[in-house]
């Protein structure tokens, strides 16, 4: 059996048709003893050949039938599977079962699912659309040049409190200014090769600072005020800063700066007389030389420094000037901080294209009555914003006063944010990438809810391949973990050789040199072609043996009536009982049985989560992204039930046994074991228990289908209805159970010295 499970671990078919597939799947091995045939015929028997078929309730059900051949029968569910992905699925096996006997010598998880002819082709079905008309140009010469078609022409307006009137500046103040500060930036050794932070708050001057750097040929490394002074610490230690451009409110915040770092005052540098840009030459940077350093949150807690150059980001504007798509009358609404790299569209991508760049405050894009006012106040046509900001948003019973550009990503999409999107008259994009590829890698737009799940087509100059775990591309259908590569593709981690070796590893499939930077997600590719999301790959936990997706269990939670936010947890506060812990944000009023019944009928028993812990809202980076390590532990955890204490002795007998089992403080009548956090293997042992105390087997399936006090009791009684035999077993072990270990010993002596 554990062979059979790591083989269809091997054939990926958690890819079908839902993420749940591998645990619908049963691989039966039919070892009758055919060999026996000779020893049956000196007996006078015949023996033919045996096929046995069995009705389970699995959606497919492989046999394998050994003989003189091995055979396969696939049975399956017609609603669920189509002809054509069995038939897919036989052919990868029939593949694998080659390989096995012809390279024995192979590890199992280096077995390639398809043929070299096919993989080829698989591998070549990710490669990116050339754009031979793209513009190149790094972004601070593209600003320049509109700075120059319109130097009158609003650039950037700074989005503050109601009450506070908003500061502009024209694209002409914009580049005088840049051109000021990059002239001073210079005599203090800003060059290129070097790196400067900016650690300013979110006003145009930021800006200002963002393409001062770049003039100059360096690359900035943002510092986000607001971050944790540990976090700052760690950033600029890592990245080795001696430059840093600021303003007077933060130079002298103690801790902010190490000593040997020189503050360059935006405050002094703007109030100089301008002079205008021609007094600075701005540096023509090569699509090679690095425009930023953005700082990404390692597994070790040390963050690791992610080189992203001016090549990819002018690559990465030029596909989102065309598709979404932006023009000269867009407002764009930016909410994201500086030291999240998405914050690199809403600030440039307005700047290159002759739109208008919106600026929220820190305060504004974290209050949803305040944002909602921004976008009402500022025109604003797109906002991009990770799925936390949309649900903000939709607490305060936003409706956009037009068809507004919605750009999701940072997370997935979930289904029912989707639908609430839509149903406002969104325009609906689904962005997805990480850090490491430049932002956004892949965009599709969504149209109905059930597209959530998509993350779309490549942009220019972008390949993306699914990969197995030993570099191999897998089928349509089949899961696996997306590499991108292309010109997006970062040059590594700064002073971190052994991570990204580890990270960026050559492409099998593309030219000499060709990189890929493994992302750690899981996706595959549908037979119609498009990419779907799945999770993360270091969010599929394993619990008793099962392997859960954090992300689906989210999903359903989420679909729920009352539930707004959801996250889901493993946590093991007791040594060695690990359980599921669901963390809700929803209306106090909420029936968690009826929550409970709702996801057992979407989700097998053991990804239902054991107890639930109600917040206020769920924790977030400064990013916007849920921030799973501040989860609280599980004190004071919801209880799903109104605690009935057990009504007779069988109840009680039974209440008793899955209370020492599962080691809660009580057990009541109706309290399902399932909530209460048992699962099959403890139920296994519940069962054990009775039936030394009853003497009755009680089928693993009647337990799941009472799992209470109540209903376990009833069915003990209707297997032994004798003249109340079970009940008085029950009052007869309670009563035993209730003496001390002394008094046990000795009423056991008695009995087996024929007394008792």
């Amino acid at each position: 059996t554990h062979e059979a499970s790591r083989l269809v671990d091997v054939l990926g078919w958690s890819g079908l048709p839902r993420s749940r597939a591998l645990f619908e799947t049963a691989l039966v091995f039919e070892n009758y003893p055919l060999g026996a045939a000779e020893e049956g015929a000196a007996a006078g028997l015949r023996f033919g050949r045996i096929s046995a078929h069995e009705q389970t309730n699995f959606p497919l059900t492989v046999y394998a039938e050994p003989g003189e051949h091995l055979t396969l029968r696939f049975d399956y569910a017609v609603d669920r599977f189509k002809e054509d992905t069995i038939r897919a699925v036989a052919v990868q096996m029939r593949h694998v079962l080659a390989m096995l006997a012809t390279e024995a010598d192979l590890p199992v998880q280096a077995l390639a699912l398809v043929a070299a002819d096919e993989a080829r082709r698989l591998a070549l079905t990710g490669d990116f659309a050339v754009r031979p008309e793209w513009d190149r140009r790094a972004v601070h010469l593209r600003v320049a040049e509109r700075a120059r078609l319109a130097p009158d022409a609003a650039a950037i307006v700074a989005c503050g409190n109601e009450e506070t009137e908003a500061a502009t500046l024209t694209r002409g103040e914009l580049e005088v200014r840049a051109a000021r500060l990059a002239r001073l930036l210079a005599t203090h050794g800003a060059a290129p090769g070097r790196l400067v932070g900016v650690c300013l708050e979110r006003a145009p001057e930021m800006v200002v600072a963002l393409l001062a750097i770049l003039k100059t040929g360096a690359a900035y490394v943002p510092l986000d005020p607001g971050f944790p002074l540990a976090r700052l610490q760690a950033m600029q230690e890592e990245s080795g800063l001696r430059l840093v451009v600021t303003a007077r409110s933060l130079a002298d915040r103690p801790g902010l700066f190490p000593v040997e770092v020189e503050r360059v005052l935006i405050d002094a540098a703007t109030a100089a007389p301008a002079t205008g840009p021609e007094d600075f030459a701005a540096r023509v940077s090569r699509a090679d030389e690095l425009a930023y350093v953005i700082f990404t949150s390692g597994s070790t807690g040390r963050p690791k420094g992610v080189q992203v150059t001016h090549g990819a980001l002018a690559n990465f504007l030029s596909h989102f000037a065309a598709s979404p798509g932006i023009g000269e009358t867009d407002t764009l609404l930016a909410v994201t901080t500086l030291s999240f790299d998405i914050a690199g569209l809403e600030l440039f991508l307005p700047l290159v294209t002759g739109a208008r760049l919106a600026l929220a405050a820190r305060e504004t894009a974290a209050d949803a009555p305040r944002l909602v006012a921004a976008l009402a106040r500022s025109g604003a046509t797109i906002l991009q914003a990770t799925p936390a900001t949309w649900r903000l948003l939709l607490t305060a019973d936003w409706r956009p006063p037009a068809a507004l550009q919605a750009w999701c990503g940072g997370e997935a999409l979930p289904t029912d944010l989707a639908a609430a999107l839509l149903e406002r008259g969104c325009h609906l994009w689904n962005l997805y990438g990480p850090t490491e590829t430049t932002i956004w890698s892949t965009a599709r737009r969504i149209t109905q809810p059930a597209e959530a799940a998509f993350v779309g087509a490549p942009i220019a100059h972008t390949t993306v391949r699914i990969l197995d775990a030993g570099l191999n591309p897998v089928p349509a259908g089949v899961a696996g973990q997306l590499f991108i590569g292309g010109e997006g593709l970062a040059r590594g981690y700064l002073g971190r050789p052994d991570l990204t070796a580890e990270k960026f590893v050559p492409d099998p499939f593309g030219a000499p040199g060709a990189r890929l930077y493994a992302t750690g997600d899981l996706v595959r590719r549908t037979a119609a072609g498009e990419l779907e999301f799945l999770g993360r790959i270091d969010q599929q936990v394993k619990l008793r043996g099962f392997r859960i997706e954090l992300g689906e269990i989210e999903t359903a939670l989420r679909l729920h009536p009352g539930v707004t936010g959801a996250a889901v947890a493993v946590r093991e506060d007791r040594p060695g009982a690990k359980r599921l812990v669901g963390y809700l944000v929803a209306d106090p009023a909420l029936d968690l049985v009826a929550l409970g019944a709702a996801l057992r009928e979407r989700l097998p028993d053991y990804m239902v989560p054991a107890v639930f812990v109600n917040l206020p809202q769920l924790p977030l980076t400064p990013n916007g992204k849920l921030d799973r390590r501040a989860l609280p532990a599980p004190v004071g955890a919801i209880d799903a039930t109104d605690f009935i204490a057990p009504r007779d002795e069988v109840e009680q007998a039974v209440a008793t046994v899955m209370h020492d089992v599962l080691e809660v403080a009580r057990v009541g009548a109706f309290d399902s074991f399932f909530d209460l956090g048992g699962h099959s293997l403890l139920a296994a042992q519940v069962l054990a228990r009775l039936r030394q105390v009853f003497q009755i087997e009680l089928p693993l399936r009647v337990f799941f289908e009472t799992a209470t006090p109540e209903r376990v009791a009833r069915a003990l009684v209707a297997a032994e209805p004798a003249a109340g035999r079970a009940r008085r077993t029950a009052q007869v072990w309670l009563q035993v159970r209730a003496l001390s270990p002394e008094e046990r010993a000795r009423l056991l002596a008695q009995r087996r010295g024929g007394s008792a």
